[in-house]
């Protein structure tokens, strides 16, 4: 059984976190580090700003926990 651990968080939130984790990288991994927060950034503020998005996203993770994926 896999264990997916899920916390919403705001879109500030996620920026201070990739912010955070910018000084931390070096190389290779600050480019990707850079990408992924441009991309989760987006995808945060999508889901967050659509009541439609959110109930679609609650049926996913309810699949999920029923595919043997513990969802917290």
């Amino acid at each position: 059984m896999k264990i997916v651990e899920i916390y919403p968080v705001s879109v500030e939130e996620v920026n201070e976190w990739l912010v955070d984790a910018m000084y931390t990288a070096e190389g290779h991994d600050r480019n990707v580090i850079g990408t992924i927060g441009i991309m989760l950034e987006d995808f945060s503020g999508f889901i967050h700003d659509n009541p439609n998005l959110k109930k679609l996203f609650m049926k996913y993770l309810e699949s999920a926990e029923t595919e043997d994926e513990v969802i917290h």
